[in-house]
């Protein structure tokens, strides 16, 4: 009984962590439907909203689950970082790069 019982509790701990992660895929998705119908408010997911889906795995009772998920998660994170630092620093290099008036 007590075998079964923490077994329960780290099956509904690995599904809250796909949860929060379904959650955050669900922002993206809105953010793609959005930018296609040209709506301008976006719900974008930042770092608060990575730092607790990472959060949710790192805690899940199914450690090496859950552990993956966080590092893959982090990995991801890290990626939109620096596309956004790279984005970010062409775009002032454009600017710079054009003649004054």
């Amino acid at each position: 009984r007590s075998a079964s019982r923490a077994e329960g509790n780290i099956s509904k701990s690995r599904s809250a962590a796909e949860k929060a992660e379904q959650l955050l895929r669900e922002m993206w998705s809105l953010q793609r439907e959005r930018n296609n119908d040209r709506i301008t408010n976006q719900i974008l997911p930042d770092v608060v909203s990575y730092s607790s889906v990472i959060s949710a795995y790192a805690s899940c009772l199914d450690r090496s689950f859950g552990l993956k998920r966080a590092e893959e998660l982090l990995s991801e994170l890290e990626g939109l970082a620096e596309k956004e630092c790279n984005e970010s620093t062409h775009h002032v290099n454009q600017q710079q790069n054009q003649p004054s008036k």
